[in-house]
C-alpha cells in the first residue's frame, strides 16, 4: 500500500501555518514539518495539531544558517 504524505519547510509561519496543515491533513496518511528556526509561535502551534493528530503529524527541528544547509534540509525531505 503506497502512502501519501505531505511535507514543507516552515519558518514563523504562525498565522498561516494551522490552516495550511488542517487544509491537508485528512487528505494525506502523514504531515511533516521541517522548521528552521521559528521565533515566533509556529512550533507551538504544530506541537498542539500534533497533539490532537498524533498519527499524522511529525516536527522537525533543524537549524538553517546558510543557503546550502537549505539544500541538504530540502534533501532530507526528499530522501524522507
Amino acid at each position: 500500500m503506497k502512502t501519501i504524505t505531505a511535507h514543507t519547510i516552515v519558518k514563523n509561519e504562525d498565522r498561516f501555518v494551522w490552516f495550511a496543515v488542517m487544509s491537508v491533513i485528512d487528505y494525506v496518511d502523514k504531515v511533516i514539518l521541517w522548521d528552521t528556526g521559528s521565533t515566533d509561535g509556529t512550533v507551538e502551534i504544530i506541537k498542539e495539531i500534533k497533539r490532537l493528530r498524533k498519527d499524522k503529524v511529525e516536527l522537525k527541528l533543524v537549524e538553517q544558517r546558510t543557503p546550502e544547509e537549505f539544500t541538504k534540509i530540502r534533501q532530507q525531505m526528499l530522501d524522507a
